[in-house]
């Protein structure tokens, strides 16, 4: 956390005099990333014992770093991303063909990923196989793809399998559907990926979501419903089609809302602050979930009166310092 907050500079941030954030004792920072993409930004912290931290920097003031955010219609979670030289981003954060991501991280962690691949390179070469990824809020979110990516990679070769990774994300919001979740939390069990959560924080709930009758697998109730509504007789069948015709409606017509202020409307804007871009095309899915092992991390009244609950300030129960106090309940 100490790390994380620092990522990116922010030394106002760190040094708020109400809740001072200490600094890191063990680790060294050796390595700022530019800011690329939707102003996104990467650190390098090491210490002597052959481990390494990748952070990732939250979401900043800056317009484009909330458009990413925003940018929330899913696309799947293997494809490419062409830029308009005809560069392609190659990614793939699962194989399963019904895994569907946040299309405006996505981005991001791809953007992020041609920086990131050549210093794991890099560190591995130094004897470092030990690697902790974090992130906080949008650096979370992008912490969560960043390694099934790079998972994905060592199994495919591209990196030593030895390369271990753990990951600590705090106070991420939610990036893929259902399937993706499966994929991620298959490939981390055994305690290797947590996401910290203030249960006062309204940001883990995020993006928005919708379940429909095709986020279900292939065999499931729905699917034929139509054949076991004919073996009612004719009044019942007819009123069972339009209560469900009514239940399926209006979750399907949101979806297609979400997608098209999400998605399409957004899309001129992200192409302006990228570059012109192809992505996959949109998922007919909105099923945020929650992926991973959560932490809760559950306030006490120490918490409360250091950081009193007002309304009018969205933030207060998101902030890394916040984070810190709840740590520290479970830590003293």
């Amino acid at each position: 956390m100490y790390v994380s907050a620092r990522t990116g500079g922010n030394e106002k941030y760190v040094n708020d005099s109400l809740n001072p954030i200490p600094k890191p004792k063990a680790f060294t920072r050796t390595y700022r990333s530019q800011a690329i993409a939707f102003n996104n930004l990467w650190e390098l912290w090491c210490n002597n014992d052959n481990t390494a931290i990748l952070t990732v920097r939250g979401s900043t003031a800056k317009s484009e770093s909330w458009l990413t955010n925003f940018y929330a219609a899913m696309i799947p979670a293997k494809g490419e991303i062409i830029k308009a030289d005809g560069e392609k981003l190659p990614y793939c954060f699962s194989e399963h063909p019904q895994a569907y991501v946040h299309a405006g991280w996505t981005i991001s962690t791809s953007y992020l990923m041609q920086d990131i691949a050549a210093r794991i390179d890099s560190i591995y070469k130094t004897g470092i196989k030990n690697l902790i990824i974090t992130g906080h809020s949008q650096g979370g979110a992008i912490a969560y793809l960043l390694t099934a990516e790079i998972l994905h990679k060592i199994n495919t070769g591209r990196f030593p399998k030895d390369l271990q990774i753990k990951t600590y994300c705090t106070a991420a919001p939610r990036v893929g559907n259902l399937y993706f979740a499966y994929d991620f939390e298959q490939i981390t069990q055994g305690g290797w990926a947590f996401n910290i959560i203030n249960p006062l924080d309204w940001v883990p709930e995020m993006p928005l979501s919708v379940q429909t009758t095709e986020d279900f697998n292939s065999i499931n109730p729905f699917a034929k419903v139509s054949n076991r509504f004919k073996r009612e007789k004719l009044p019942k069948r007819i009123a069972l089609k339009r209560i469900y015709k009514l239940l399926k409606k209006h979750p399907e017509k949101a979806v297609r809302n979400y997608q098209k202020i999400l998605g399409e409307k957004l899309t001129p804007s992200v192409n302006k602050a990228v570059g012109e871009i192809t992505l996959p095309k949109f998922a007919n899915s909105m099923h945020y979930v929650r992926t991973g092992q959560s932490y809760v991390l559950q306030p006490n009244e120490l918490y409360h009166k250091r950081f009193p609950h007002n309304p009018d300030k969205i933030f207060t129960h998101h902030s890394h310092h916040a984070y810190i106090c709840l740590i520290n309940q479970i830590t003293d």
